[in-house]
């Protein structure tokens, strides 16, 4: 556990990293009204950025307020133990799709009351006694699919293409476009708080779903305990909605006044590569809103013509890929992103050579390359010259253009 843990130009209030067959780290931000949501400290669209960005290259961020840690307080610092929801987003019929949903996976409804009906404290010490992600993941569709009740309008249907333009208005408050062929199922729900739901029914039933908060200064200024009240549910919704990312859909906390920065033909029910995906392509610590920025140089290398991406034709493997790769290493994500854009085989992320297991970041086995973190200590060496004696071409990012390398992988150009 770190306490005020500096990363990359955010500052969570602790950092927990969970030491198991999976490593995870969990970022906890302890927020006060005053300083981030009020009229004279508006940090919501900043707060959005930075831990979205968060969430796509380090894992879970969770948001608690005072009054949570009060309310814990008050009840003995014990787990919930209610068998009625402590915080209860929706009432009667919602609630009971929520419960039907949960039950079909095997598991008894009442823990939705324990682990996501109640204070965010609670949800954070179950995740952490317990991380499961499938487990996690259906709770969050689930709880979801009780929010689908609160609708005000019938569902859009929709293919691919019909999606973003969907989920946009949804988020804007606008009308829903009339609904066309496809089995993908747009909701703008209210439960409590606008919700933006999406249920691609293409193969089994994949959910995502984007919750934002109107953060205009005339907005708040106009109504502040109304304010205050959809500050709190946002941070509510953004806790459980990141769940869903461990299955195949999308999730997304966002601010009103910063919608123009979410490009929703990124999703994955979009036929994009994801929103976290997206974004795990970017530097931690960049500003989301300058399109101008390059990206990072190479070390010692020519710049080279750059390959237009293409999100819509990145495999899911690739996908994958991208999401493990280490955030701060310089170069690695645009090398690996570019690859992709190639269409090069994916590679093992994480590989292990020799009994030594001497790490490589990428590697591409039957081609012998590999990517490797840069480095010129004794161990980079050592490593360095493992894989050489066994046959390998190993370089750090810097050491790369992708066209190099996947001439000697032998991907398509």
């Amino acid at each position: 556990m770190l306490l005020q843990n500096t990363i990359r130009g955010t500052r969570p209030d602790v950092v927990f990293r969970l030491v198991s067959d999976q490593p995870q780290e969990i970022s906890v931000y302890l927020d006060g009204y005053e300083f981030h949501a009020s009229p004279a400290h508006n940090r919501l669209a900043d707060d959005a950025r930075k831990r979205a960005r968060l969430r796509a290259h380090r894992g879970l961020v969770f948001q608690v307020t005072w009054n949570d840690i009060d309310d814990w307080e008050l009840r003995g610092f014990g787990p919930n133990t209610s068998k009625e929801p402590l915080v209860a987003p929706y009432q009667g019929n919602a609630q009971n799709s929520a419960r039907t949903l949960y039950q079909r996976s095997g598991r008894d409804a009442d823990e939705l009351v324990k682990t996501m009906w109640t204070n965010p404290v609670d949800t954070l010490l179950a995740y952490m006694t317990d991380p499961d992600q499938k487990l996690w993941l259906a709770r969050a569709e689930a709880v979801v699919a009780g929010a689908t009740q609160t609708a005000k309008t019938p569902p859009s249907a929709s293919d691919v293409t019909g999606v973003a333009k969907r989920v946009t208005a949804a988020l804007q408050g606008d009308q829903l476009p009339a609904a066309e062929n496809g089995r993908i199922a747009t909701i703008a729900a209210a439960a409590p708080g606008p919700l933006a739901i999406i249920l691609d029914q293409r193969n089994g039933a994949t959910w995502s779903a984007f919750t934002v908060v109107d953060d205009r200064s005339e907005t708040i200024e106009a109504d502040p305990d109304g304010h205050k009240k959809r500050w709190a549910n946002w941070l509510y919704w953004g806790n459980l909605l990141q769940f869903l990312d461990f299955g195949a859909g999308d999730s997304a906390q966002l601010a009103l006044s910063a919608l123009d920065e979410f490009d929703a033909s990124q999703l994955a029910a979009a036929g994009g590569s994801g929103f976290l995906t997206m974004l795990s392509l970017l530097p931690l610590d960049a500003d989301l809103t300058d399109d101008t920025l390059p990206p990072p140089p190479r070390r010692g290398l020519e710049p080279e013509p750059r390959p237009v991406p293409s999100d819509h034709a990145m495999s899911p493997d690739w996908a994958e890929a991208l999401d493990l790769l280490d955030p701060d290493e310089l170069g690695l994500a645009e090398l690996a992103h570019e690859l992709a854009v190639l269409a090069v085989p994916a590679p093992e992320v994480g590989y292990e050579l020799g009994e030594h297991a001497w790490q490589a970041e990428l590697a591409w086995p039957a081609a012998k390359a590999a990517v490797v973190l840069a480095g010129d200590d004794d161990e980079a060496r050592k490593r360095d010259a493992a894989y050489a004696e066994d046959g390998w071409q190993a370089r750090p990012a810097s050491g790369w253009t992708a066209t190099e390398l996947a001439e000697r992988i032998g991907g398509e150009q």
